[in-house]
């Protein structure tokens, strides 16, 4: 597991809990190589080593480091490029500990072959699947997983893609967790780890001061979302995006802001009734996941933009940018930036540790109308699992 390029980022789990964060991230690039037999014909087994937590609802509340993977599924292709076949998919039987950790194994029960060398692609789902039906082709989930991925198709088709009928408030609801990892077979059981990271990232946005006559506050991309993300993710940040995106999807979250939720101390799920969360009196705070989003270099837009809708009908608009600082202290700003998944964007903070929503300048007219988010804290957040 890598080390966390910074705390604050670490958090990616509650921040989904509002609209819905927690988990088990999703990818590795390890490989365990065996030693033994180079022969082919004869069977070989893996062993995997799974981790994960407790599991919670997926709302994001916060920016905390929890992680409610409810469901692994593994897949296993023979070889290691995009044409590599799937030959087995197997219900890994899931298991929890309330109130912390846990670690699981899993022996693959397919038979593999000596001196082979294979991928081992690993799901998690957020969504409670039934443990008794290994056989299950399709779920409660917006991507159809893992009955979406079959026997006989190929690695590169190993895509999880919004399912029909679904919408971006099922991506802005649902987690998704991948890791894979390569081995060559020996003649004796290996044991290989798969590393599960989340394949979405997070967006939470916490205000206050809100100014008079606002209703709705919105958050808005300036292109539409994509609906797709390959599930083996690239080696380089920038290559690990999908290929469609979804129409009219732009805007990320609309949240409603009355005296009820500025009064109120908890955050509740989207039926309204469940609580997922605390805040501030005088705030309001929600969440989203979205699947990965390469920057647009087609338009001036900022990536990201936040709408005050008043209730006579008129809007003003708080532009978003990024701001980075070097190790040499120098700060650097971008208006457009990639989504990269298993991060968190962060419109203030709140967690554990940190209560930082943002001031919109309630009566007072804003002299500024941007809203910097940090940089810093959108590195990997890698949860131990």
């Amino acid at each position: 597991m890598r080390t966390n390029k910074t705390k604050l980022l670490k958090q990616i789990h509650h921040i989904l809990c509002l609209m819905a964060l927690t988990a088990l991230a999703a990818c590795s690039t390890m490989a365990d190589d065996a030693e033994g037999d180079s022969g082919s014909g004869k069977a070989g087994g893996l062993t995997l080593r799974f981790t994960a937590g407790q599991p919670t609802r997926t709302t994001l509340a916060a920016s905390d480091d929890v992680q409610h993977v409810t469901y692994v599924q593994v897949y296993v292709f023979d070889g290691t490029d995009a044409n590599a076949q799937c030959m087995a998919s197997e219900n890994v039987r899931w298991a929890q500990i309330a109130g912390g950790t846990a670690s699981q194994e899993y022996t693959l029960r397919s038979s593999l072959v000596v001196g082979t060398r294979y991928t081992i692609l690993a799901v998690g789902l957020d969504s409670p699947l039934n443990p008794e039906d290994s056989t299950v082709s399709s779920a409660d989930n917006a991507y159809g997983l893992p009955g979406a991925i079959t026997i006989g198709s190929t690695l590169g088709q190993a895509v999880a893609t919004l399912a029909d009928g679904k919408t971006r408030q099922d991506i802005a609801h649902t987690e998704l967790f991948a890791g894979y990892a390569e081995a060559t077979v020996g003649s004796a059981n290996k044991k290989v780890d798969v590393e599960l990271r989340r394949r979405v990232a997070g967006v939470l946005a916490y205000f206050t001061n809100i100014p008079p006559g606002v209703d709705r506050i919105d958050v808005v991309l300036n292109r539409d979302q994509m609906k797709n993300v390959p599930l083996k993710a690239a080696e380089a940040p920038g290559q690990d995006f999908g290929t469609n995106e979804l129409t009219n999807s732009k805007t990320l979250m609309s949240i409603p802001v009355a005296d009820s939720i500025l009064k109120s101390e908890t955050v509740y799920d989207r039926d309204r009734k469940t609580p997922v969360g605390t805040k501030r009196v005088g705030t309001v705070l929600q969440g989203a996941f979205m699947l990965p989003l390469p920057m647009d270099d087609t338009t001036e837009d900022n990536t990201l933009k936040v709408v005050l809708h008043k209730q006579d009908g008129t809007y003003t608009t708080r532009q978003v940018v990024m701001r980075t600082t070097a190790d040499d202290g120098t700060t650097a700003e971008q208006k457009r930036f990639s989504i990269l998944a298993n991060r968190i964007y962060r419109l203030g903070d709140r967690s554990a540790t940190a209560d930082n929503p943002i001031d919109l300048g309630g009566d007072d007219e804003l002299t500024d109308d941007i809203i910097y988010i940090d940089g810093n804290w959108q590195a990997d957040v890698n949860i131990e699992m």
